[in-house]
Parts: C-alpha cells; structure tokens; sequence
C-alpha cells in the first residue's frame, strides 16, 4: 500500500468513525429536538422558535455531511415550513400546526430507523398528538410579554401603545400589588417600573423589584428622577436599565430588544476549503456543531462564483492543494477590494514556522496547524468572524441608521435582480422617503431628526424578515429589496409599516409631534434591468407624493412598459 493509499484508507476511517459517532449522538439530539416542540406547543414564542430552528438546521447540514441523506432532506422540508410561519408575526393556525406536527414526524420516523440501522442505540419516541388546549394557547400573539407599572394612567397607556408598534405585549399595572398578583399567572419577560408610586416608597419599590429579579425576571426602571443616588440604588438593587421622562422611545425598544432577544445574532458564515473530502467534512461538522453555517469546497479555482453566492464571513483553507495553492489563492483574493477584507485562516499540517510566517505575510490572517482541538478550531474561528463583521459593518453600514450604505443597499439590488432573473423568483424592491423631513429638521431640530431616522430603522430591523435587505439611500431617504415576496405582500407589508410609523411619537422642546412616509414598488420580473427597476420605484415614490403623502404607489403599467420597451 502507497503512503497516499494509506493517507485515504485513514480519512476513511476518520469518517466512518465520525459518522458513527453523529449516529450515536443522533438520539439525544432529536430527543432535544422534540422537546423544544413540545415547549412551542405549550408556548409558541420567539426565542424557542429559534432555538427550532437552529437545532434542525444544523441537523440538516450534519446528517447531510455523513452521507445520511434522507434525513437531511427530511429535516430540511420541515425547516421550509417553519421558516415560512416564522415570517408571520403570530403563532401558527391549527392548519399550519398540523402541517409542522406531520413534516416534524416524518424526520422522527427516520431518524428511528437511522438509529435502527446503527445497532443498539435508543430511539426516541414518536411525538405525542397535540392536544385542543395546546392550540388554544397557540392562538395567542407570539410577542414578548412586558409589564409596565405606572400610576400616570394616560403616559402609561400611550406609552404601551407605542410599544406594540415595536411588536411587544404589554400590560398596564397601575399598582405593583397588582402586577405582582398577574405575574404569579404569567411569567412576563421584562417587568417596567416607575420608582416613584403612590402609597409606596421609593425602598419597597427597589424591594420588590429585587424579588421579581429573584425569578431571573429583568427589570427596567423608569423614573424623572436623573440624580446619582437614585442610580446607585437602582443599579444594587439589581435593575438592568434605567429610563428617564420623558421616555426615549428607540432607547427603551433596544433595550427590550437585547433583555429579550428579539433580534438574534445571524450564524457566522464560514467557506472550507480542503480538497480532501474526510478532512474538509470533519472541519465542517465540528463548526456546524457550534452553530455556524460552512459551506465546503473542495475545488479552490470554483471560490469566486462561490464567495458571490455565500458571502462568507471567514475563509478557511488548506495551504496544499492541486489547481492552486492556499497561498495562491489567499493572493488571488487581495487583489480584489471587494474580498480584500474577509479574513483566510490557513488550516494545515505545515509545522515550519518560516513558511507560516511567509503565508501571513501575503494576506493571511492566521495559521492554525492539523489537527487541532475542536474547542481551540472553534474559538479561534469565532474571533475572527466577530472582528470581521464588525470591520464589515463599518465599512458597508450607514453610521446614524445601522442599515446597509448607498453603495452596498444598490449592490444587494443587483444580486437579487440577477437572482431573479435567472430563476424567476419574486422580488420586489421599495423606495422610501420620509414626509415634510425638512420642516421636522428646521421645527424640532436636526438631532431630532435624527431620532426619527433610527426609529424607522428600527422599526424595519424588526418588522421585515432577516433575509431582507434594508438600506439608507440618501438623506431621509431608504430603499428595501424584498426577494421571494410577491407584488401584492410586498405592498401590504410596506402599508403595515408605514401604519405602524405614523403611530410613532416623538418628543422635543416644541412639542410632541408624529411623522409619516410615502414608499413607491416595482417588481424586478417586470424590468430589463436594475437601473429601470430603481427608476420605476422612484417614479412610483413620486406618485405617492404627488397623491397627498403618507400612502404606498405601486409602479404604473406605462412605467413597466415604457421600461420593455427601452
């Protein structure tokens, strides 16, 4: 046997043990898989639902590393359905449910017999049928549940109703014995405080906050109260945030954000490259396990028309490999400005110092030597992604919004056009411009105007879906690419919106006032090109205007037209 025969029948083995091991493990995760089910169905809200989600998809990607194919298609027609119902902002219909309960089963059931293949593992049992009281909790709205204590009855409600438009569940308590008595019943997520109260003193109502902290229940003070003093006993009592009157309505909502986790981090996006098989799976699958999303090359002269699809956040690549080099193509990469910043980790069994101080200094950022500890691979991976999207997001994101900058919100416009173009998929792109913006900027001033612009960032960050694009194209000016999303749901999501917006109050030194937007569409199947396509929006913004203000105009059949016919 040659050393390269003997080097293969090794990574084999390596494999099969690997692929043993995920079958043994196979149990324990569906039997986690199923009772994160089960918690949905007693309680349908977001933070499981992701959890869900993550755990079958990386089911998905696992089981189709090891060759277990079937059940990766299985777990994978499940998450279609469950990514389609996370896009509604409510708990699914019974219909629905059913639909999840049978796609869930039928991933159970072959899970089964995958573990039956294996030998003497456990199998997991089948889910138990959903009962009439599981669906009548599921009816409720899937939002995270806020208690608001404040005996000013009309800041108070004003106040919740513009916590709804940011998509949470809040109730009103004008004393705490009530609250307290409501959330012996329901367990909320955040718990709001006013510190000063009628009939209680400033010390029973930090005493009481401490027990509902006790519960691992976070609570956010509000008070008019800004002294020092007031702070420190609020902060020893263990309070997590404190808001001064009147309230900074986008300050709050970000806090609420972050106590809840409303909007959770996206999976770090690494590209393998290795072109031995065995090694490059065993890569994939330890960083899979972490939670991240790999994609795996084996060819390194296939990486631009990949790195364009994936969009990675970190690169990693074996030094020696047929076609071109790990050094070859870390050169090939920095010589293009638009992949100059994603980070090359060089993962090899090259152990000469020289030679990995040499492939540093041609654009690589680290060195890892083979093999490497799982935990050691993982954390050292994870560093580099974090740095990555933070340089990432300064460099492509507006500073004032957080949204994507001119330049790539117009490249995101591009991407899916081609995508749309060459599959036929549905995608609409939404141009919109904030109201009488100059009059808020000259009246409340430009700080004030500021704040307008992040709400309705914001605003969008949480209505529209993760797989959306959302951009500041100029000034008071945003454009929104919507891919997979027909003509007619594109207009009513952008009417719920701007609904939700005009609800909005904001404060300064003239007054309280609110403010509204006009948005134009245009579907990308119904333009030549990108340019006619942004265009047409734009005209159909124009109409809005012309119109009266504060309403959505789709782009005219004479645009689209005229637009063939350029």
């Amino acid at each position: 046997m040659t050393d390269e025969d003997a080097k293969k029948a090794f990574m084999q083995n390596q494999l099969a043990q690997l692929r043993a091991d995920f079958v043994k493990r196979l149990p324990e995760r569906m039997r986690l898989i199923e009772l994160g089910w089960k918690g949905l169905v007693a309680q349908w809200e977001v933070q499981p639902l992701a959890d869900l989600h993550r755990e079958i998809h990386t089911l998905i990607g696992t089981s189709g590393t090891f060759e277990l194919h079937e059940l990766s298609r299985s777990a994978r027609a499940f998450e279609r359905v469950l990514k389609l119902q996370m896009e509604f902002e409510e708990a699914p219909s019974p219909e629905m449910l059913s639909t999840l309960h049978k796609s869930l089963g039928q991933v159970l059931v072959i899970a089964r017999q995958t573990i039956e293949a294996a030998g003497d593992n456990e199998v997991p049992e089948q889910l138990p049928e959903v009962g009439k009281a599981n669906l009548a909790e599921l009816e409720r709205v899937r939002t995270p549940l806020v208690f608001l204590v404040e005996d000013e009855r009309v800041h108070a409600e004003l106040l919740a109703a513009q916590l709804r438009q940011f998509g949470y569940d809040v109730v009103v308590f004008l004393q705490l014995a009530a609250m307290l008595q409501e959330a012996a019943k329901r367990r909320p997520h955040v718990v709001m405080l006013d510190i000063i109260l009628p009939n209680c003193s400033e010390e029973q109502v930090f005493s009481i906050a401490r027990q509902v902290i006790a519960q691992q229940i976070p609570v956010v003070a509000i008070s008019a109260l800004t002294d020092f003093d007031t702070r420190l006993k609020a902060a020893r009592a263990g309070i997590i945030g404190y808001q001064t009157k009147p309230v900074d309505l986008l300050s709050l909502v970000k806090r609420l954000d972050k106590l809840t986790n409303r909007v959770p981090e996206a999976p770090y996006r690494v590209l393998l490259i290795d072109d031995q098989r065995a090694v490059a799976t065993y890569h994939g699958a330890v960083l899979e396990q972490a939670g991240m999303r790999v994609r795996t090359l084996m060819n390194p002269l296939e990486v631009m028309e990949v790195l364009n699809e994936f969009s990675p956040d970190v690169i990693v690549s074996d030094v020696y490999m047929p076609g071109a080099s790990g050094l070859e193509l870390a050169a090939v990469l920095r010589q293009q400005e638009l992949y100059d910043h994603i980070p090359i980790v060089f993962l090899s069994g090259e152990q000469d110092m020289d030679k990995q101080v040499s492939a540093l200094g041609i654009g690589a950022d680290d060195f890892l030597v083979k093999p490497i500890v799982p935990d050691r691979f993982i954390s050292a991976i994870t560093a580099r992604a974090q740095r990555a999207r933070t340089l990432s997001a300064v460099m492509t994101h507006d500073g004032l919004t957080g949204l994507l900058n001119h330049k790539n919100i117009k490249a995101a416009v591009d991407k899916e056009f081609a995508r749309s173009s060459r599959g036929g998929d549905p995608v609409v792109v939404g141009l919109i411009d904030v109201d009488h913006f100059k009059h808020v900027n000259d009246t409340h001033g430009h700080p004030t105007g500021d704040r307008v612009l992040r709400g309705l960032a914001h605003l969008m960050k949480q209505r529209l879906r993760a797989t959306d694009y959302l951009g500041r194209y100029g000034g008071e000016e945003f454009l929104i690419v919507l891919p997979d999303t027909p003509l007619e749901a594109a207009e009513k999501v952008f009417n719920q919106l701007r609904e939700a917006f005009a609800s909005l109050l904001y404060q300064s030194e003239q007054g309280e006032f609110s403010s509204s937007f006009s948005a134009g569409l245009a579907r990308a199947i119904d333009f030549p090109d990108p340019s006619s396509l942004l265009k047409a929006a734009d005209e159909a913004l124009y109409e809005a205007k012309q119109g009266g203000r504060n309403q959505v105009r789709i782009a005219l059949e004479s645009q689209v037209k005229q637009a063939s016919e350029e």
